[in-house]
């Protein structure tokens, strides 16, 4: 039981995207049938050579977002020394069903926490709507921050749920 990165020039790709496809994710992660999104990293929880979750991220600028205040322009919050902060934000994280409740989700929160960490970035952020009990009191037990809020889908439907914010640098 390991959590490590998966590319999609490893042996163990296709598996994931089997696994994505398995957890009805694959669609916010992977483009042209089994390419990762560029930019993207993704994470999996490996048993017995098998991927039954993961977590999907990239690296980014925090941005304050664009208002009449700001000259109608989005600007980068400014770290200590000027340069604006880095965030890994989350797209997608699943472990499969019959396998929670066993840790899977925690390993492999705790390993994108270091990835952010060792990546240089302030902070990780994920969004979860209302729904996804378990995910939130797994976050809350990490130690992440709440941001409730609304998420518009592309369709325009407004979505209820919350930011999750955790500081890994401070």
């Amino acid at each position: 039981m390991t959590v490590e990165r998966i590319t999609p020039d490893d042996g163990l790709w296709p598996d994931c995207v089997n696994h994505l496809k398995r957890v009805n994710m694959a669609r916010w992660v992977i483009e042209h049938d089994s390419d990762l999104i560029e930019g993207l990293i993704c994470l999996g929880y490996i048993r017995d050579n098998k991927v039954i979750g993961h977590i999907t991220f990239r690296v980014q600028d925090i941005i304050c977002p664009a208002t009449e205040w700001s000259g109608g322009e989005a600007m980068p919050v400014p770290g200590a020394d000027g340069q604006p902060l880095k965030e890994t934000y989350v797209y997608t994280f699943a472990v499969e069903e019959k396998y929670r409740r066993q840790g899977c989700g925690r390993a492999i929160q705790l390993s994108a926490l270091g990835w952010t960490r060792r990546l240089g970035c302030y902070q990780m952020r994920s969004w979860s709507s209302t729904d996804k009990t378990a995910n939130y009191a797994l976050k809350l037990s990490l130690g992440f921050a709440v941001h409730p809020g609304t998420y518009e889908t592309a369709s325009g439907y407004p979505v209820s749920g919350v930011y999750f914010v955790k500081t890994v640098i401070s």
